[in-house]
């Protein structure tokens, strides 16, 4: 198989050592202990539990600062776990994107499915359990379904009587960089949920305060939620600035490069473009056989996008556990590779407008928008609203407006300083 995705010229060859030189100062300057909500739940807030039926939404990522998985320890401590919930992708985490997940067992405890027939607990489901723990390592985007998860475990539990407790985690994307379309309603889907930007800037608990305050949800006030915050996080905080182990929250993001650009490659699963599923570096690189990558490139490099820069290559799309059946499967695609040169100014979701915008614009006919793209961007008639660069303008200046109106609503629900 060949994957070159990045040719050695010296321009990558410089790019390569700045990520490299940013990544070995973060590491050495930062590592701040973090210790995740579900170590604080089991050391001060046990008491929510005691004589209680409890259903746990979880998958791999739901372990403690130690590593030890969070059902295992809770049982340990006496919790009586009713049932287990997961998410896309399944208990392992090993699952791909958009394939149904099967139910299972856990130590004898059945582990019920929530995405596949049914992607909302029923009350069968929730029947004899007292307590939702939700406890699940998401990214900070809005497409990324563990918040739809979240989303409908919230309003379920609301409709059935049932309390919420979410044992919060860091988002690995910082607290502090917020950006993208806020969600219309009329393109409300498991791919967005809610009227957030892309990159909204929240952990899964504060999250949850805000379905709850806003009242997204069916019978939020009669919600009983509690959120158990972590201790040690700042807003300011990448996920690799803390001492955490970085667990794959999903098979293609394996890394942290991957999750920052993530926001916004991840918008061309809405084109019939490969966006490197079934390569080494998925969201990293984009193409297809007949792909005009020089004139993209280069196109793209004259806008001087902040934080980024991009060089053509080839890579060819094979079957793995994390993309069985990708784009392009087995053709060689001629391709832009996307490098990240600073993480702090870069915008991932405002340089995926621009992809999307330049291919449109500079495309060949062949290349297709689909109308999961609508889904994705969050927004009606998207493919028509980034056809030029004065619409896509034009777009952004309306996306910095709702930017800045959803700072102001999401201040309250806010756990963690700067």
């Amino acid at each position: 198989m060949i994957d070159r995705h990045c040719p050695v010229t010296l321009q990558s060859f410089v790019c390569f050592l700045w990520i490299v030189s940013c990544t070995l100062h973060s590491s050495a300057q930062c590592q701040v202990k973090v210790l995740p909500g579900a170590d604080i739940f089991l050391k001060d807030s046990l008491a929510l539990i005691i004589g209680k039926r409890v259903g746990v939404v979880c998958n791999h990522t739901s372990v403690l600062r130690n590593g030890t998985h969070f059902i295992q320890a809770a049982m340990d401590r006496g919790m009586t776990l009713e049932g287990i919930f997961t998410p896309e992708h399944g208990f392992d985490g090993a699952i791909e994107a958009g394939e149904e997940v099967s139910s299972g067992l856990f130590k004898g405890i059945q582990v019920r499915s929530l995405y596949g027939m049914t992607k909302k607990p029923t009350k069968e489901m929730l029947s004899g359990i007292d307590v939702l723990i939700i406890d699940l390592q998401c990214i900070g985007v809005r497409f990324y379904t563990y918040e739809s998860t979240l989303f409908l475990c919230m309003e379920a539990a609301a409709e059935n009587s049932i309390s919420i407790i979410v044992l919060d985690r860091p988002n690995p994307l910082t607290g502090e960089m917020v950006e993208g379309p806020v969600l219309d309603i009329t393109e409300r889907s498991f791919v967005g949920m809610m009227p957030i930007p892309i990159r909204h800037g929240l952990t899964i608990g504060e999250l949850a305060r805000m379905i709850k305050g806003e009242q997204w949800i069916n019978s939020a006030s009669d919600l009983d939620l509690h959120v158990i915050p972590m201790d040690g996080w700042r807003r300011s905080l990448w996920y690799d600035d803390t001492d955490l182990t970085w667990l794959n929250p999903s098979p293609n993001l394996r890394d942290m490069n991957t999750a920052v650009l993530y926001p916004g490659l991840c918008l061309l699963e809405g084109t019939n473009l490969s966006e490197g599923r079934g390569t080494e570096t998925p969201f990293q690189q984009f193409g297809s056989p007949s792909f005009p990558n020089d004139s993209i490139a280069n196109v793209l490099n004259a806008q001087n996008l902040p934080g980024v820069r991009f060089e053509t290559t080839e890579f060819i799309p094979e079957s793995r556990t994390s993309a069985r059946h990708p784009k392009y499967k087995g053709q060689r695609c001629k391709g832009v590779c996307v490098l990240v040169t600073d993480r702090r100014t870069f915008q991932p979701v405002r340089t995926g407008l621009y992809i999307l915008s330049t291919f449109l614009r500079v495309g060949i006919e062949k290349h297709q928008t689909l109308s999961f793209l609508n889904s994705l961007v969050g927004k009606p008639s998207s493919s028509t609203q980034l056809k030029s660069l004065h619409s896509l303008t034009l777009f952004l200046a309306q996306t910095d407006v709702e930017v800045r109106n959803f700072l102001r609503v999401r201040n309250p629900y806010l756990l963690y300083p700067d």
